[in-house]
């Protein structure tokens, strides 16, 4: 009995041993398929839809309620406003595609001194109500005949005013603009988009002509 069982615990022993040993070697295999198989994924820029802008003709805004004349894209709704006070009235360009409004404002000044504490105070406010540490691109403006004057401000980052702009005849008479888009865009997914209205802009300020 006791040479029985002892060789039957030596052979319980070998074959112990040689399950551990093969199941060592299974579970080493099956780790390494695991890693050896498991693609490595690299992260990817975010793609967003490339959205057109319309290569577009032009319109030339006459029939203002202040003396004023500029050029507009066709595809874009011109909205005169009823409310006007004695010095400021307003005209809106809307981009209706694009859920975006250049609202525009004319303004009679005294002298040349108040035309410069208005730039100021605009700039001022501009600063004021942009997030910190946006950067404000500002370029100066001055038509053909050098009879208008003035400031085409570009906001960077996800904001929902980009662009605006102030101009003057540097007497007595003021215009300025100001896009908003009516949500907080993505400025990446809206690149050609912003690109076109910024071109659209420009052109209208080159094309405005104070008629007093």
């Amino acid at each position: 009995m006791s040479d029985f069982s002892g060789k039957h615990i030596l052979t319980g022993r070998k074959i112990l041993l040689f399950s551990r040993f093969f199941l060592q070697i299974g579970l080493c295999c099956i780790v390494f398929s695991f890693f050896s198989c498991q693609k490595v994924y690299t992260p990817k820029p975010t793609a967003y839809p490339r959205i057109s802008y319309p290569q577009t003709d032009y319109i030339k805004a006459e029939r203002l309620p202040f003396p004023v004349t500029f050029k507009y894209p066709n595809f874009v709704k011109l909205d005169i406003p009823t409310r006007t006070d004695k010095q400021q009235k307003w005209a809106n360009l809307h981009f209706i595609p694009y859920q975006a409004t250049l609202y525009t404002g004319f303004l009679i000044c005294d002298s040349k001194e108040k035309i410069r504490e208005h730039f100021i105070k605009n700039e001022s406010s501009l600063i004021k109500e942009t997030q910190p540490h946006t950067t404000i691109y500002k370029e100066e403006f001055t038509s053909d005949d050098s009879t208008v004057t003035g400031f085409l401000y570009e906001i960077a980052g996800n904001t929902a005013n980009p662009i605006q702009f102030m101009v003057t005849d540097g007497h007595r008479q003021m215009f300025r603009g100001s896009l908003y888009f009516n949500y907080l865009p993505n400025r990446d997914s809206i690149k050609d988009i912003l690109d076109g209205m910024t071109k659209d802009i420009r052109n209208l300020m080159e094309s405005i002509r104070f008629k007093q």
